[in-house]
């Protein structure tokens, strides 16, 4: 008869330091909140899994960068050792902007390289030192080959040879060695060791689908990228003039932001096709907050589970204890969760 338990012993044993485990004593997934309840709900486990590669692609200026910031500040503000990263590629990561959406800087670090290559040494390096709980890659569409930054008389080699696949091929070894450096964490987190899985997020463009019929969109970098991708999400900021946010600036009634809707397009931890919408407000101004509207986002989470309750003009919440809150619309509603933290909070 056939040794199960003693052939297991001496697998474990060859395969060393946690190569293979029993899936019951997996550890739980542990999840980081970006704080916009509806994109949270859309991705179905709360936030983005530690230890997962995310993709946000979307048309210019659609809010992707804005999405990672907003989650980074909701990061920092629930754990004050937390540390984010940005590989800066477009050089685009400003003190200023990013202090608007309450980033503390002193705990975000900027990596800049001139090169696609060097950038993904850096990226490696960033994850073998284990000290960062998100890693930002912004973005993929901005990347350049040191064949094409050096030309035929650098190091580079030749910058007008036909190299087919181009900087894709790269990009599949990025995203390659960042799934083997994540395997050594999951390792040493099942050998009982404390490690910061951190999550890895992809900030890309789109492009035209080269030979398709129609007009499609599609984004670079690749099909190992997205194979490779624990969550792809399209960003999508809305056009319709009834999705304008309109503020006063300069004593002018301007647009000031717009709703923008997140579209869950794979998902390997639940559902994917699920939606997320909220309103980003890009100019200061008196009308509106700045940045994400994470109370409008609760607020619109609440009414679709029936935890909140709009019957014709009125809106009323039973709270766990008091008497029934209402308000006369959803502004005002949402104003009175911006005034009682613990109100938004015991909804959210």
């Amino acid at each position: 008869m056939i040794d199960r338990a003693k052939g297991l012993a001496q697998l474990s044993k060859s395969l060393k330091d946690g190569g293979i485990y029993n899936l019951s004593v997996q550890k739980p997934l542990k999840v980081l909140s970006t704080g916009i309840a509806t994109f949270d709900a859309a991705l179905g486990v709360g936030g983005f899994v530690r230890g997962s590669q995310n993709i946000l692609y979307g048309e210019p200026s659609a809010g992707k960068s804005a999405l990672t910031y907003t989650a980074i500040a909701n990061m920092q503000k629930n754990d004050s050792d937390a540390v984010a990263c940005i590989i800066d590629i477009e050089r685009s990561a400003n003190k200023d902007w990013l202090e608007k959406f309450g980033i503390d800087t002193d705990r975000i670090y900027i990596v800049q390289e001139p090169t696609i290559e060097d950038s993904v040494n850096a990226f490696q390096e960033c994850m073998r030192n284990s000290v960062f709980d998100i890693i930002v890659i912004d973005s993929l569409g901005a990347v350049i080959r040191a064949v094409d930054l050096d030309g035929s008389d650098g190091k580079g080699g030749d910058a007008n040879k036909n190299q087919v696949g181009g900087s894709s091929r790269v990009i599949t070894g990025w995203v390659n060695k960042a799934n083997g450096e994540l395997t050594k964490l999951d390792k040493m987190e099942t050998s009982g060791a404390d490690v910061i899985k951190p999550v890895i997020i992809y900030i890309n463009q789109v492009r035209a689908l080269v030979g398709a019929r129609f007009p499609l969109e599609t984004m670079p970098g690749g099909n190992a990228l997205k194979h490779m991708a624990g969550t792809i999400t399209k960003v999508h900021a809305s056009n319709a003039n009834v999705d304008k946010m309109m503020g006063t600036s300069g004593g002018h009634q301007v647009q000031v932001g717009t709703r923008v809707t997140c579209t869950i397009e794979k998902n390997k931890y639940a559902p994917a096709r699920r939606q997320g919408g909220y309103d980003f407000c890009y100019e200061e101004c008196e009308e509106h907050p700045f940045g994400v509207d994470s109370v409008v986002a609760c607020y619109d989470l609440a009414i679709e589970r029936g935890i909140v309750e709009s019957r014709g003009a009125w809106t009323f919440y039973q709270p766990d204890s008091g008497e029934t809150i209402k308000a006369n619309g959803r502004a005002s509603f949402c104003e009175n969760m911006r005034k009682n933290e613990a109100l938004y909070a015991e909804i959210y």
